[in-house]
């Protein structure tokens, strides 16, 4: 695969056409001086430099399409055309439900009851959030209420890729009042170790809004109470923000995938709302990858279909992965495209 970089393709495309850069009110032009013609694109079959990454692209059997941040690897497999459709998240409020996932009881440590009021919000903000908090409520994630006792400030961030807004819910104060949980996620270099030499070949599965797949206990959500507009709210699920929700959601997610056996030679490993399956062979790491897909759509989770990683060979991973990335965004190299 042609490596080169920017600079190189710049000097080869210099030197081949002898072309001068001119600043014109459009942008950077090309201009050959033997005929003046002004060019916004340089062709040459013999350049040596790889400046698009096609050769990749084939040696992957990827294709991409434009979004926000660049252009996106899709890599649609027959076998995952076949999946449920229900396991694909569509968007931020687009959750599941954790089948047999018990509800949280959150527990506190003192009877105090934080009420802090409400930051103040620009025009746009609260704009921008707006119907944010109507798709959520929609979702059954928030829900309308006049019985919270606890009272906690919400700010919203706006993306910078999109313009659109995320909610973030300031939960430092209930922090400070419940107990907390002695974390159980697992050291990514601990869990990594538990990979044996003869797996080869490895899977990644992202899961999407994991936090709220976890039921919220009726008697523990009057403690994420939030006002907007004069209009209290509260969640019915396992809110961001919240101290224990990463070891809490670990453990449904456990116990959800203790009931899923894998039909070949390899293992999964969970670290959050990441799953890695691995594969002795490269069938062995399909079939693994395909039970474990389909047990997350029986068992109610939902998965982000564009960050799935397939069954991807640890020499990729050696050797190209560490140098280039994970080829979810395509880059050129005349920058991201």
């Amino acid at each position: 695969m042609n490596t080169g970089n920017l600079t190189d393709a710049l000097q080869y495309a210099e030197h081949a056409t002898r072309v001068l850069k001119k600043k014109e009110k459009g942008g950077v032009f090309t201009v050959d001086p033997e005929t003046g013609f002004v060019n916004q694109c340089i062709y040459d079959p013999s350049c040596p430099v790889n400046l698009l990454g096609r050769d990749a692209l084939e040696k992957l059997k990827i294709g991409v399409v434009p979004g926000p941040e660049g252009m996106y690897a899709k890599l649609m497999l027959h076998e995952v055309k076949e999946l449920p459709a229900k396991l694909w998240s569509t968007g931020p409020t687009d959750v599941g439900l954790i089948k047999g996932a018990d509800p949280v009881v959150v527990k506190t440590t003192t009877t105090y009851r934080p009420v802090k009021p409400q930051y103040p919000l620009t025009t746009e903000a609260k704009a921008g959030i707006k119907p944010v908090i109507v798709d959520m409520e929609k979702a059954g994630i928030l829900i309308k209420t006049t019985k919270v006792t606890c009272n906690t400030p919400i700010f919203p961030v706006k993306k910078a890729n999109t313009g659109k807004y995320r909610l973030v819910h300031d939960l430092r104060a209930i922090n400070e009042v419940t107990e907390q949980i002695p974390p159980v996620v697992a050291n990514p270099h601990t869990l990594l170790n538990q990979v044996t030499p003869k797996e080869q070949w490895f899977s990644v599965i992202d899961l999407s809004n994991a936090f709220f797949s976890v039921p919220l206990h009726p008697d523990s959500q009057h403690l994420f109470g939030f006002t907007f507009e004069g209009q209290k709210y509260t969640y019915t699920r396992l809110p961001r923000g919240f101290q224990n929700s990463p070891t809490l959601y670990a453990e449904a997610l456990k116990k959800s995938m203790s009931l899923c056996t894998l039909p070949a030679l390899g293992q999964f490993l969970l670290y959050v709302d990441d799953i890695l399956i691995t594969g002795n062979t490269k069938a062995d790491c399909k079939a693994n990858t395909m039970t474990v897909l389909h047990h997350l759509a029986e068992q109610g989770h939902k998965v982000s279909q564009h960050k799935l990683q397939l069954w991807i060979a640890k020499c990729l991973c050696n050797h190209f992965i560490p140098t280039y990335g994970i080829p979810t965004l395509i880059r050129s190299d005349n920058g991201t495209h």
